[in-house]
């Protein structure tokens, strides 16, 4: 209920029913006013009906006739209210006397006055025999107990007291619910793609358009900018992955060439200079695995269609990943321990999605304190859609302010800069864009009990 759509949809609903209502409200209140009221032209008509036909066997049958009649109507399925007969004075013709102030309504007539008082629910008609006699057929419908023909009238003209009936408010409730259903559509579909494209956009997707061309309105407008922000975006991005593979390539070359320069220095000097030569060699080694790591993140950021798809057991992988792990600890009693296992199984590159886990298993090698454990917890949820990695290491943490910065290109905290830690920041920022180009997600935080979580969720197959 918190969506844009429904809250359009229903505000509008909502404001198109109460300007039905409260014009049917309006407009009943001014039909009364004028004396339009609809209940009573209804059984004015009645009355007005029912008078002719007794009228008209006065004349031809006679008062016993009529009698006859009117006692049929009293019964089961016959008129509504009560029918008489009464004479100019007031007295009733045939069966009970008439109520006191219909009696009184006929006897206080002036002079030269026809028509009775008027009597709320009360209707009087004049009718005349074959000698001219007039006497006055009375509805009182005061006392209405009305048959279910009758009430089912009666309640459809006491709705239209309302401003509207049964049928009426039913149809204007459907076509005004289409109608702002409609209208809550058109305008938040553009807006739903715009969030769709734009999630993918976040997701490294930079070849995604809205290419709404057919609205002219303020939402064409900014679907139509936000492709141009896409198209700009796309080429930044290009741009930058092509310098960081032109580079990458350049720089392999001449460090080639350096490290065979090494070897032949090494073998002309002896042991002289043996220690600066090793140096030199270390360096040229961990400029080697900067270069292996920038063209890694270069091929996972490119784009989803340089990467392989198969089946891969996560158990398994997380498996040779943990055997490597160990092997690398053992100098500080460092050691990998899995916590579970889950069954699952992804699809994705093997090579990358490996590359993505060592890269944080060794980083939290790297600051977990000597003769400890890293802990990996894989949890598969229960329907089967995702599998969770969660890799904990024991030490000192990240600053909150600092672990959104974690998976950022050559990103490092202050005591990773320490010699005794290495690395250049890339492989964490090798993971996020691994475990993103899967579809999944990959996130940090501290653990209450020391120590930090990086949390990998991947979609199962």
């Amino acid at each position: 209920m918190n969506t844009l759509f429904a809250k359009i949809f229903l505000w509008f609903w909502m404001t198109t029913i109460t300007v039905v209502v409260v014009t049917a409200i309006a407009t009943t209140q001014l039909n009364r006013a004028l004396g339009g009221d609809p209940l009573r032209a209804y059984f004015q008509r009645t009355q007005s009906a029912y008078a002719q036909a007794a009228g008209s066997i006065l004349d031809t049958q006679g008062l016993g006739a009529l009698g006859v009649w009117l006692g049929e109507l009293q019964g089961p399925g016959g008129a509504p209210g009560r029918l008489q007969l009464l004479d100019d004075v007031g007295r009733a013709v045939f069966g009970r006397p008439p109520a006191a102030d219909i009696v009184a309504s006929l006897a206080t007539r002036g002079p030269g006055v026809a028509a009775p008082a008027m009597v709320e629910g009360v209707f009087f008609d004049p009718i005349y025999g074959p000698d001219g006699t007039r006497y006055w057929f009375v509805s009182d419908m005061r006392l209405t107990h009305p048959t279910k023909a009758h009430a089912g009238r009666v309640l459809r003209l006491s709705l239209g007291r309302a401003g509207i009936g049964w049928f009426r408010f039913c149809v204007a409730l459907l076509v005004s619910g289409a109608v702002c259903y409609g209208l809550a559509r058109y305008l938040t579909i553009p807006i739903r793609r715009l969030q769709a494209a734009s999630a993918e956009i976040a997701n490294g997707n930079f070849t995604i358009r809205i290419d709404d061309a057919r609205r002219g309105d303020e939402l064409g407008d900014l679907a139509r900018d936000f492709d141009r922000m896409a198209e700009h975006l796309e080429r930044l991005n290009a741009s930058q992955q092509q310098l960081l593979r032109d580079v990458s390539h350049e720089l392999r070359s001449p460090l080639a060439r350096l490290q065979v320069a090494v070897g032949l220095a090494r073998q002309r000097s002896g042991d002289a200079i043996g220690a600066e030569l090793d140096r030199i060699e270390h360096e040229a080694q961990a400029l080697e695995e900067l270069i292996r790591q920038l063209l890694s993140l270069a091929r996972i950021d490119a784009g989803a269609a340089d990467l392989s798809h198969e089946d891969i057991p996560v158990d398994g992988l997380i498996d040779a990943i943990v055997q490597d792990a160990n092997y690398e600890g053992i100098d500080g009693g460092k050691r990998v321990a899995v916590l579970g296992t889950s069954g699952a199984v992804v699809v994705g590159d093997r090579g990358v999605l490996k590359s993505a886990l060592e890269n944080v298993v060794r980083n939290a090698l790297k600051h977990t304190p000597d003769d400890t454990v890293v802990d990996i917890t894989v949890i598969r949820d229960p329907g089967g859609q995702w599998v969770e990695i969660v890799v904990r290491d024991y030490g000192p943490g990240v600053s909150e302010s600092l672990i959104g910065e974690l998976f950022k290109p050559f990103f490092r905290v202050d005591y990773a800069r320490h010699r005794d830690h290495g690395g250049y920041g890339i492989g964490l920022a090798i993971a996020d864009a691994a475990v993103r180009r899967h579809g999944g997600t990959i996130r940090a935080n501290n653990h209450a009990e020391g120590g930090l979580c990086v949390e990998i969720r991947l979609p199962c197959h």
